[in-house]
């Protein structure tokens, strides 16, 4: 029985029988299932064109622009498993900090922009051989094949517990190695270039419907495109952005095996991609000083035509 309130002058209180009704009153169906998978299907798309896009453009700042589009669809990947701090993390520090700094590296070495065409095809084949046997791999592990199990929401709280019980030592390690990494890149970038430049001859949440395996393919793509970033393209800038998509990858497969596990209850996978995401920043900040400091001294970032390092 319902107790409903009229408007009209007839009556002010209304009783209707619902068991009268029950064929008529329907819960309201959303196709979350089909939501899932175009999702999934929309987000692959963008992430594996983004990748693709900043491993073989020519124009650097192009190249930086679908990194960042890259990192967002991967971020959104984080949001559908369900690591929604992780998903904020890689946008605040590859979007926010890694993806800024590849764009004034570019702005910082431009005359050499142009002098960049090497490109080295054997990467090409070593990525596609490497494709195939992950996609072969894959395909034949038939426990991938699984749905991922209802879990509790993961929230913050959550996570800021775990840190600081079971993993404080390694927090205050890749602090440490954050500090060290900061002070680093400082280093090289105010040094002084030389007096003469020499030429010379990188709450519940619902069982979802893509499975384990359909995310380990996309991280097997993203993995390989960032190979052949760094094996094929000369510019050290390209290689970099080419480690960072292989790094992101691993980060996928992480969170992927977290949502996917027995026991997702245990927080182990995020742990891992935090403190990952943390030590890719840090790489890629040295690195790009690197390539600047290396553009200081000898005036190129093509890799081939540097073949020795002195300080």
């Amino acid at each position: 029985m319902a107790l409903l309130v009229r408007r009209d002058r007839s009556g002010l209180l209304h009783i209707v029988d619902l068991t009268r009704h029950a064929k008529e009153i329907r819960p309201a169906h959303l196709p979350f299932r089909r939501m899932n998978n175009t999702a999934f299907v929309v987000i692959a798309i963008l992430t594996l064109a983004g990748a693709l896009a900043a491993a073989t453009l020519q124009k650097l700042m192009h190249a930086a622009l679908s990194f960042a589009v890259t990192f967002v669809g991967i971020a959104a990947f984080f949001f559908l498993l369900g690591a929604e701090f992780v998903g904020l993390v890689q946008v605040f520090v590859y979007i926010g900090a890694v993806a800024v700094l590849i764009v004034f590296t570019i702005l910082l070495t431009r005359r050499d922009v142009e002098k960049d065409r090497g490109f080295n095809w054997s990467g090409v084949v070593v990525a596609i051989a490497m494709f195939g046997g992950l996609i072969w791999a894959i395909l034949k592990t038939q426990s991938l094949s699984m749905a991922a199990p209802e879990i509790p929401a993961l929230t913050v709280k959550r996570i800021g517990e775990v840190l600081m019980t079971s993993y404080v030592w390694p927090l205050q390690c890749v602090g440490l190695l954050l500090t060290a990494a900061l002070i680093g890149a400082l280093i090289l970038v105010m040094q002084s270039p030389a007096r003469e430049t020499r030429a010379l001859p990188n709450q519940i949440r619902c069982a979802m419907t893509p499975t384990l395996q359909l995310f380990l393919i996309v991280s097997a793509a993203l993995f390989c495109i960032g190979l052949l970033a760094a094996l094929s393209r000369r510019h050290a800038i390209f290689i970099l952005i080419g480690i960072e998509i292989m790094l992101a990858a691993a980060n996928l497969n992480f969170i992927a095996f977290w949502r996917f596990s027995p026991e997702p209850h245990q927080p182990t996978g995020v742990m891992i991609a935090i403190f990952s995401i943390a030590i890719a920043a840090a790489e890629a900040a040295v690195g790009l000083a690197l390539v600047i400091s290396v553009y200081r001294h000898y005036r190129t970032t093509n890799v081939d035509q540097l073949d020795q390092l002195k300080g």
